[in-house]
């Protein structure tokens, strides 16, 4: 059984917002990453040490880590019904 093209963004719950939202924040990703880069390639005189690079990626690791976490509470707290009584 084959779908018409049409019908497949009904069927997934895609619509104009949607596509919108993602462009929208592939935008504001798109920007971040480019003023990151002209950054970083602007301070190529500074230097970065060892210690500077372990801190720079224990921080990256560390925040990840507690976004990841945050989350996890977030849809467990949602999946047990904590959120309810609070409506």
């Amino acid at each position: 059984m084959t779908e018409g093209i049409d019908e497949i963004p009904d069927r997934i719950g895609f619509d104009m917002k949607t596509a919108l939202i993602i462009l929208i924040w592939g935008g504001l990703l798109v920007f971040a990453v480019g003023v990151s880069a002209y950054v970083w390639w602007r301070l190529e005189d500074v230097e970065l040490g060892v210690h500077g690079t372990i801190a720079l990626i224990l921080g990256i690791v560390f925040t990840l880590a507690t976004g990841a976490g945050l989350m996890r509470l977030m849809v467990y707290s949602h999946k047990h019904g904590h959120d309810d009584n609070l409506r």
